[in-house]
């Protein structure tokens, strides 16, 4: 992205608060906007390791308590050095805590310093009006089809197979896949695509099509992505382009 800055995207996150660091597919980073919308998720990963209702239930109280007399906080402020089986490798139970409120979203990233981060009350800094709002989508269909789509979006044009792009995605196993796809192509949210060579069928959003017959003036140049950067899907990765 030409002009880019990292102080740019620190003042969108942590001082403007036009983005969020949350968890999607990965830990990502996306418009505040959509705090409400995953709430489910949140919901569902609140509870990994038990560390809320487990034997930890003490060390939340007294990391709860801290940031209310300290303000924003880091794992090493917490002086909780006893070390527990977190996803890939140990963690100090001070970092486990601030991570499991994080992910249910009683905490925010509310500012980096270097890689260590520190968290506050995701109330203090998320507008009320979107951190206290509902979940627009009352059922999980109507879930399934939100982020399906934004995935589509996210990914620009993807197919219909089992794919590390649906990653994150809750209770989103093959007939539920099938069935929001099928929903979305009947509300005429997203298209079929066809690329010539492959034989599975690719989808976009709707208001992707316009672009894609239209592309406007396309200048002759290339650029050349590592193939484990995130905008490169699996799929791509599997057929030789040429330029």
């Amino acid at each position: 992205m030409k002009g880019y800055r990292p102080e740019d995207i620190y003042k969108l996150l942590y001082e403007d608060r036009r983005l969020v660091d949350g968890l999607d597919k990965n830990m990502s980073i996306y418009p505040i906007e959509d705090w409400h919308y995953l709430r489910r998720l949140r919901e569902a990963v609140s509870d990994w390791r038990k560390i809320k209702k487990g034997e930890y239930a003490q060390a939340v109280e007294q990391v709860r308590e801290t940031i209310k007399q300290r303000g924003p906080v880091s794992s090493k402020d917490l002086k909780m050095d006893k070390k527990i089986d977190w996803f890939w490798s140990k963690a100090n139970v001070g970092k486990a805590v601030l991570e499991t409120l994080y992910f249910h979203g009683e905490l925010i990233v509310a500012r980096k310093e270097k890689n260590l981060r520190y968290f506050d009350y995701a109330s203090k800094h998320i507008p009320e009006h979107i951190y206290t709002a509902i979940d627009p989508n009352s059922s999980i269909a109507d879930y399934h089809d939100w982020h399906l789509k934004r995935r589509i979006k996210s990914i620009g044009l993807l197919w219909n197979k089992r794919r590390d792009a649906f990653l994150g995605m809750i209770d989103f196993k093959t007939p539920e896949r099938n069935s929001a796809y099928k929903r979305l192509l009947e509300k005429k949210e997203i298209v079929k695509v066809e690329i010539e060579g492959i034989s599975t069928p690719f989808y976009t959003a709707a208001e992707n099509v316009d672009q894609i017959e239209s592309p406007g003036n396309i200048r002759s140049q290339a650029s050349f992505i590592a193939p484990l950067d995130n905008l490169m899907g699996q799929e791509v990765n599997q057929y030789p382009f040429r330029f």
